[in-house]
């Protein structure tokens, strides 16, 4: 639809305000990468657990965070401060501010989603509800954790973390006889969404 738009002649017009300078277009991502930083900051993150809420709304002039923290989203949001960091250099104020965020991230990880022996529970709800959780962990969840730790790599105590949890993550998910990781543990039948093969692919890449 995007591209349909932009080849439409009503657009036209549009367009060609806007100046395609090396220049310009540097400044103007800047700015929306800012935006971008700023929101996660004020939005997003649960002043009471220091940690980035999946969700957040606006309510009556100020930003209300959600009630749940998935490690499928952590991982996500890791991968695009770690890219900041990567594109702008680490001593750039917007990688010093991605690499805060990432640090909300993990130590929350750690501390609150850690399960033992490389695993991680994949949800967190501010308000729980009174029956235990019973889900069986997933490809996402388990790899969202790992891509979190993955953006915080340097400590010795991370650099463990890490292996423990690809360990982890291989042991159990790798089925030798399909030759392919399953998308839910403890399941006689499971999908896999596109979503789930990216972390995949873009997980075997990095491991």
């Amino acid at each position: 639809e995007t591209i349909a738009f932009a080849r439409h002649e009503a657009a036209a017009g549009l367009f060609a305000a806007v100046s395609m300078e090396p220049a310009s277009v540097a400044s103007r991502a800047d700015e929306l990468l800012n935006v971008v930083l700023g929101t996660l900051e004020v939005a997003h993150v649960r002043p009471g657990e220091s940690v980035l809420a999946d969700t957040a709304v606006p309510q009556s002039g100020v930003w209300v965070q959600g009630d749940e923290v998935s490690t499928s989203f952590l991982g996500l949001a890791a991968r695009a401060l770690e890219t900041v960091v990567r594109t702008f250099g680490s001593d750039a104020p917007q990688s010093e501010r991605a690499r805060a965020l990432i640090d909300v991230e993990v130590g929350f990880l750690q501390e609150a989603l850690w399960g033992g022996s490389g695993g991680y529970r994949e949800s967190w709800l501010a308000t729980p509800s009174a029956a235990p959780a019973c889900e069986s962990p997933t490809v996402i969840g388990q790899l969202g954790a790992v891509y979190a730790l993955l953006a915080a790599e340097g400590s010795p105590k991370i650099a463990e973390a890490i292996r423990s949890a690809i360990l982890s993550f291989d042991t159990r998910f790798w089925d030798p006889s399909a030759e392919v990781y399953v998308g839910q543990l403890d399941r006689l039948g499971w999908c896999m969404t596109p979503l789930d093969l990216a972390y995949v692919v873009d997980g075997a890449a990095r491991f």
